[in-house]
C-alpha cells in the first residue's frame, strides 16, 4: 500500500478537504540521517481530529515537522489536477460501489 499512497498525499489531502471542510495541514519530512526529502500534506476536520490518510508511507525513520495550516487556493489546483481529478472520480466510484453494496445486502 505505501508504494500506491507515495506522493499522493497533496492530493489526497486536497480531496479530504474539499469533502469535510477543516484544514489543510503540511509540515516538512526529513530523512532519518537529517536530510529535508520534501512535504506531507494531511488534515485536520472540524472537530479537531487530525486525519492523514497517506501517512504509513513513511516507514524509513523519517521526521515530520510540526504541521502549518495552509489555505485551499479557490478553483483548479495549480499543479496535479489531472490526478486530483482521476483521484476524485474514482473516490466517488468506491463510495457509489460501497453504498450499492450496503443497499443490497440490507
Amino acid at each position: 500500500m505505501a508504494g500506491a499512497i507515495l506522493g499522493h498525499c497533496d492530493i489526497t489531502a486536497v480531496l479530504v478537504h474539499d469533502i469535510f471542510g477543516g484544514e489543510l495541514l503540511v509540515g516538512e519530512v526529513w530523512s532519518a540521517e537529517g536530510e529535508q526529502q520534501g512535504f506531507h500534506w494531511w488534515n485536520r476536520l472540524a472537530s479537531g481530529i487530525e486525519l492523514d490518510l497517506t501517512r504509513e508511507q513513511f516507514r524509513l525513520g523519517q521526521r515530520i515537522t510540526a504541521p502549518r495550516s495552509v489555505a485551499r487556493l479557490p478553483g483548479r489546483l495549480p499543479r496535479r489536477h489531472g490526478d486530483y481529478e482521476l483521484l476524485r472520480r474514482r473516490f466517488a466510484e468506491a463510495v457509489v460501489a460501497a453504498a450499492a453494496g450496503s443497499v443490497a445486502a440490507g
